[in-house]
């Protein structure tokens, strides 16, 4: 199996302090890495470097075989990876269902997000994703009546809504490597062991689960 993600070789230097110094990590399909360590140790610096907000000083990321080292950061977004901070950010005068309706939208421009309808395909992953983060019943709900554990799913499926939309290897039911699991934290990270990876900086552990199958969509927003 050919790896999703691969950091080779990569040194990051800040006016001759070494944040990472010939760092290599592989990442499989489906595959969870906690990067643990002390303050100063790099983990930051590692994500930064993932994400194309730092540029490495030697060394290059792959991800799905392409070369992403110099890429913007809203390319690499496009391609697929996202990044979730410890505090939630989500828009609390929305419901749930329009916090991930904003994220699969292909274009961000005003005139088109005015008068943009969701596809079908676009509805099938905000389901899967509502799924996957244990929010289908509160897909109506503001996202500012959430608690906080639950704005933190909603972020996490945010982040993982766009990319399920071009996924088709995504699970259509709960399988047996996801069966639900639970884990408190303040810093959890959660991804679909079927067809997805991540990273964390936590020293915990990441659950996966799948929950139940009602549809979140208000009867008076039919599918198109």
């Amino acid at each position: 199996m050919n790896p999703l993600l691969v950091v080779d070789e990569v040194t990051v230097s800040f006016d001759g302090f070494l944040a990472l110094s010939a760092l290599t990590l592989t990442l499989q399909p489906g595959e969870l890495r906690c990067i643990v360590g002390p303050n100063g140790a790099g983990k930051t610096t590692l994500q930064d470097v993932i994400t194309g907000k730092t540029r490495p000083t030697a060394g290059r990321v792959l991800f799905a075989g392409r070369d992403i080292t110099h890429l913007a950061e809203h390319e690499i977004v496009a391609l697929g990876i996202g990044r979730k901070f410890q505090r939630p950010t989500v828009f609390p005068s929305h419901t749930v269902l329009e916090n991930l309706e904003l994220t699969v939208h292909g274009s961000k421009a005003v005139s088109r997000g005015l008068f943009v309808r969701l596809s079908a395909d676009q509805r099938q992953a905000i389901d899967r994703t509502l799924e996957l983060i244990g929010l289908t019943e509160q897909g109506g709900r503001a996202a500012g009546l959430l608690s906080h554990g639950q704005k933190q799913w909603l972020e996490i499926g945010m982040r993982l809504a766009p990319s399920c939309t071009k996924a088709a290897s995504w699970p259509r039911v709960p399988c047996a490597k996801c069966r639900p699991t639970r884990e408190s934290s303040k810093s959890t990270w959660e991804r679909d062991s079927c067809s997805k990876s991540a990273i964390s900086t936590s020293t915990t552990a990441a659950a996966t689960r799948c929950g139940g199958r009602r549809s979140p969509w208000p009867r008076d927003r039919a599918r198109s």
